[in-house]
């Protein structure tokens, strides 16, 4: 099953430096000053499960934005764009929804 939410992250691309060495910039956009964007996550649940989660905080053009730091069972993690209690909330009706169609 899938379990798809929003997230936080920073658009970047690939660029060579002078010395060969491929480093990550942010990519930067002219109608919005901060490098954080929204993305759609999809979580294939059968492959990768969520280990645990907690709230957190980014800084969108100075300003804090409360959200979730989901980490997951492959070592990764994502920052949720929901607040903790939400995606906690969201999270715990889809573990319902897969134990049900087990």
């Amino acid at each position: 099953m899938i379990f798809e939410f929003n997230i936080w992250d920073t658009h970047k691309k690939p660029i060579q430096t002078e010395d060969g060495e491929v480093v990550w910039q942010t990519v930067e956009d002219d109608e919005d000053e901060s490098p954080w964007k929204t993305f759609k996550f999809s979580l294939n649940y059968e492959q990768v499960k969520i280990d645990y989660f907690y709230e957190t905080v980014i800084f969108q053009q100075d300003i804090p934005v409360r959200c979730t730091r989901v980490v997951l069972s492959d070592g990764t993690s994502v920052l949720a764009k929901l607040q903790h209690d939400t995606f906690g909330d969201k999270y715990k009706e889809f573990v319902k929804l897969v134990a049900h169609s087990s």
